[in-house]
């Protein structure tokens, strides 16, 4: 597995022959002697490791979770670079323009930004570059709407830097052809007393502006100062779900104020492993039940939330039923703290990555206690008789949660 240091990709939107062509330059480091391990779902043109044409192939990780790529040359430890051309099949290109978007999601294996870009797992903090054109005969005034430093530079072309924060699962990105959405831009005030730039695109932006102030009010009261000097929020009225990102969020109106809590937990405390992607959902859809306190957990609150593979990357979606209810437990063993504890927590673990171990370790020594025995029997399931693995849920039946609905290509599609 590589420790990425540094990933600059250069993206050209081609709409004369109607390609997207994407040359990623990957620095890494490892500690070992092996074959370097990375993720890309979309087709590979070329390799080169060190200079020197290499194959790629894909690898099964244990259990049968999930795969990857890998390059087909054994390394030594030590610093290296591998370059890879590629393609993005995802854009739409029209007659004098183009709609392209990074859409990710934790409902599916291998949704994060290794959908479009060769990426690591989550676990991986990058910062990341970008040089994106689009060339050809007459096209269109574009806007590319991205959560990090952008560049307009002359021509159909910007200049991108993202944080040595961001992880897989961090970047929005979104290019269409700027008549299409409207756009409002506001400063809303921080309680650090800077100003925060809030963009809001799509369908009717200036609808939810004071929606969304006060929302950022509330989570500012609660969990501290905004995790970012920008908000960007892609609106789509019609929406009943919502995606988050860093600082940003495709979503309606319903989702709102769950998407945005998310930016404090989920991107930027992130889960980091297999048996962590419950929390952010639980924490955040406890909000969305008002904070209510759960007197008493019973048998069918009982999970396997926190028992999966390391590889996992799919957020077990008990996390938005049961995991609201435990957490609503929580607050009532602890006379109504728990979301002081969250502040702390947010606090001290922001931009970093955070397993099932180290949440349960920190609510024991806030609140001076010992949750072994609620933590082994309704978050990792110790007891329970079916099994609730990767196979499993993959034909689970159970019931979709509004918030975070499971889109087809063809709706993502409808996004762009």
């Amino acid at each position: 597995f590589l420790d990425i240091t540094n990933a600059h990709y250069n993206i050209e939107y081609d709409l004369d022959s109607k390609k997207t062509r994407v040359v990623s330059t990957i620095n890494f480091r490892t500690a070992d002697k092996g074959y370097p391990v990375f993720d890309l779902l979309q087709p590979i043109d070329s390799a080169r490791l060190d200079g020197k044409r290499v194959r790629v192939g894909g690898v099964s990780f244990p259990g049968e979770v999930s795969s990857a790529k890998y390059v087909r040359q054994e390394i030594n430890p030590g610093e290296h670079i591998l370059v890879l051309k590629s393609k993005i099949e995802d854009t739409i290109f029209e007659s004098n323009s183009l709609k392209s978007a990074f859409w990710m999601s934790d409902l599916g294996d291998r949704e994060f930004l290794e959908r479009y870009l060769p990426a690591n797992l989550d676990y991986d903090q990058v910062p990341m570059q970008f040089d994106v054109s689009i060339v050809g005969e007459n096209a269109a005034d574009h806007t590319l709407q991205v959560n990090c430093n952008s560049q307009d530079l002359p021509g159909q072309s910007w200049k991108v830097s993202c944080p040595s924060t961001y992880n897989s699962s961090s970047l929005f990105f979104h290019v269409y052809k700027t008549s299409r959405f409207q756009s409002s831009t506001n400063q809303f005030k921080s309680i650090s007393g800077s100003n925060v730039e809030v963009t809001i695109y799509g369908t009717d932006p200036s609808s939810i502006v004071e929606e969304t102030r006060v929302i950022f009010n509330e989570l500012e009261t609660d969990y501290g100062e905004w995790p970012y000097s920008h908000l960007l929020i892609y609106f789509l009225p019609s929406y009943s779900g919502g995606m988050e990102y860093a600082g940003a969020t495709v979503t309606g109106r319903r989702a709102l104020g769950h998407e945005l809590h998310h930016s404090y937990f989920a991107r930027s405390v992130f889960p980091r492993g297999g048996s962590a992607g419950w929390i952010d959902e639980a924490l955040a859809s406890w909000r969305d039940r008002g904070y209510n306190r759960v007197t008493e957990l019973l048998s069918r609150d009982e999970t396997r939330m926190a028992s999966y593979s390391q590889y996992y990357r799919i957020t077990d979606r008990d996390a938005y039923s049961n995991g609201a209810r435990i957490v609503g437990h929580l607050d009532y063993l602890f006379d109504g703290g728990f979301k002081s504890f969250m502040k702390e927590f947010h606090r001290v673990n922001k931009y970093n990555g955070v397993t099932t171990e180290l949440f349960k370790q920190s609510i024991d020594e806030f609140f001076s206690t010992d949750t072994t025995a609620l933590f082994s029997r309704f978050v990792y399931g110790t007891g329970m008789n079916s099994k609730n693995d990767y196979r499993a849920n993959k034909g689970q039946a159970k019931v979709q949660n509004p918030i975070h609905s499971k889109l087809s290509d063809l709706n993502l599609d409808d996004m762009m």
